[in-house]
């Protein structure tokens, strides 16, 4: 059967998301779609810090809460893993001070705090939530997909059996070029920038970033990758030396026009 490209479009998670099925079942591929927005909806529910019923506005407002979802769990110990690993540049409690201790159990949440808190998941919950959405499509038998939020890529396989995905890495200071082009199966990739009217906070200072003005980072899952992108923008350094430990790949771009890669990232480049 020949393959068909279903593509769709939502306001989620406060920006734009794309997914595109490649799929010879219309029928299949229209229901996969739908269940996928449906989980990055149900993500978005439970962490967003701008919502009063999720489960961050209630940990923020109460300081602890009970039976969580496993999905904040797991989304709040890789938070921790990452704030540790980067010595605090990571920080989804950037804005309290001092940094309390959290706890987190899987039947329990809490954070030793005598003030006012506030956890924020802008630097990771959008990858989770694109990883969940595509477990849901695997889940419902979709062999090829992209989901792109806001950034935040991840695809399934490539784009046929010839063709890998392409992404373009756009140009921080012009908007319509791109820096390079890069080849992904079954990889995720993000970018995150101090360009425009995005704003980056390194947590230890408490003083917006300036200087560099991207970093993308290819991983195997669209979590670290967003995480990892955030941090990178953060401290370049530190960045860096984790993208390295864990074997991914990075392409940081200064103000200077100076440019920074892993070893790795060119054999991605087109």
């Amino acid at each position: 059967m020949r393959e068909l490209i279903i593509e769709r479009k939502e306001i989620l998670l406060g920006t734009n998301v794309t997914i595109k099925v490649i799929e010879p079942d219309l029928e299949r591929a229209i229901e996969a779609i739908k269940s996928a927005f449906n989980e990055i909806r149900r993500i978005e529910e439970i962490m967003s810090e701008f919502r009063g019923d999720s489960e961050v506005s209630i940990l923020n407002h109460a300081k602890f809460i009970k039976n969580p979802s496993k999905d904040l769990v797991y989304v709040l110990r890789k938070s921790e893993e990452y704030f540790e690993i980067s010595d605090g540049a990571f920080d989804i409690m950037a804005s309290t001070k001092p940094r309390p201790r959290m706890t987190i159990k899987d039947d329990e949440i809490r954070v030793n705090c005598s003030s006012k808190i506030n956890i924020s998941l802008g630097g990771i919950a959008k990858g989770y939530a694109v990883d969940r959405a595509i477990e849901v499509l695997q889940g419902l038998g979709i062999r090829r997909a992209l989901i792109d939020a806001g950034g935040d890529i991840r695809v399934l396989d490539g784009k046929s059996d010839k063709h890998l995905w392409t992404i373009g890495i756009r140009d921080p200071t012009r908007k319509e070029s791109f820096t390079t082009m890069i080849k992904l199966f079954d990889k995720s990739v993000a970018t995150s920038g101090t360009y425009g009217k995005t704003k980056i906070i390194d947590p230890r200072t408490g003083e917006l970033i300036k200087d560099p003005v991207s970093a993308t980072v290819i991983a195997d899952k669209a979590i670290d990758a967003d995480t990892l992108s955030t941090l990178s923008i953060i401290s370049p350094e530190i960045g860096l030396r984790i993208v390295k430990r864990l074997g991914f790949e990075a392409l940081i771009i200064y103000q200077s026009g100076k440019i920074l890669k892993t070893s790795g990232f060119k054999g991605y480049e087109v």
